[in-house]
């Protein structure tokens, strides 16, 4: 996979004007050389430059950034500080995300197809809605991580591939989860949450029925 390295991207103007090209392909504009000066520190704002696609971001500090609605495809995000940072509906596909911080993150509805997440950290992250199909996830560090309506693949005991979608309030434990972590514990909470509802609906139903019994007793 080829990225682009920020690290060659401060050039005198002549040549920075051919670094814009390589990653916008689009007319240069005065913000545009302001937002690609600001990847060497880290500060992105996101209305000035939205393709990032197969930047190499490997170890970088992008701390509380906001890149919502942003391409990353095939971006190299390993080793990032992404602490915070807002991905809303981003284009995330096949972006390597290993060994990020991804904690207190928000991906909201972000597409993170074939996406590696490989001893990430992703507390208090926020997945609601994300595509995580055939992303490769292992040694995860979660805690209450919320993977709500998320679309997570698998793979049955044929091995065909499946499509699981998280359809009910899932928000992980602490500790560190593969895929397969992931997907237990999401029917666990199922479980626990379809055992509940049917304790409260007897509970429910034998109030009522206590209830008619006693008026019934009344009317005798």
């Amino acid at each position: 996979m080829e990225f682009i390295d920020t690290e060659t991207i401060v050039k005198p103007k002549e040549e920075l004007q051919l670094a814009i090209s390589s990653v916008t392909n689009k007319e240069i504009k005065s913000t545009t050389l302001e937002a690609l000066q600001k990847i060497n520190t880290a500060r992105i704002e996101a209305e000035e430059l939205k393709d990032f696609t197969r930047v190499n971001f490997i170890g970088r500090d992008l701390e509380g950034i906001d890149l919502s609605g942003a391409c990353l495809f095939g971006a190299n995000l390993a080793n990032c500080n992404l602490r915070g940072a807002v991905l809303d509906r981003c284009d995330l596909r096949s972006v390597n995300f290993q060994g990020a911080d991804l904690s207190g993150a928000s991906l909201r509805g972000a597409n993170c197809e074939g996406a590696i997440f490989l001893g990430t950290n992703g507390r208090d992250a926020d997945l609601e809605g994300a595509n995580l199909r055939g992303a490769m996830i292992d040694a995860v560090k979660c805690k209450r991580t919320n993977l709500t309506r998320v679309s997570l693949t698998s793979l049955d005991r044929f091995g065909r591939e499946r499509v699981i979608k998280i359809k009910h309030p899932c928000y992980i434990p602490k500790g560190e989860y593969d895929l397969d972590g992931l997907l237990k514990e999401s029917a666990a909470q199922y479980d626990r949450a379809r055992k509940l509802t049917t304790l409260l609906m007897l509970g429910l139903l034998m109030g009522f029925l206590k209830y008619l019994a006693f008026r019934f007793s009344l009317g005798v």
